[in-house]
């Protein structure tokens, strides 16, 4: 049930940057694993690693170290998540 082989997949993510098509892989040799039934909880999870950490990772850090110039850590710490 739910088979992903016919979709022929990849560990491969490709996205659109200033008009170029680049390719990521998720994993080394990833252009050449095929997403199966067995493999694909490991895919899904390494798509949403890519786009909603990887991806971004460098314009968190510099939304930090940005928030930071203006707020250091010491005064941050004070508050907890819910504040």
């Amino acid at each position: 049930e739910n088979d992903p082989t016919d979709l022929d997949l990849y560990f491969v993510v490709s996205e659109e940057v200033l008009g170029d098509l680049r390719e990521h892989e998720l994993k080394p040799g990833g252009q050449h694993i095929q997403v199966t039934d067995e493999n694909k909880q490991e895919y899904i999870e390494m798509v949403i690693n890519y786009r909603f950490v990887q991806r971004i990772a460098t314009q968190m850090n510099a939304l930090k170290l940005g928030f930071q110039d203006i707020l250091s850590l010491e005064n941050i710490k004070m508050f907890d998540e819910k504040e």
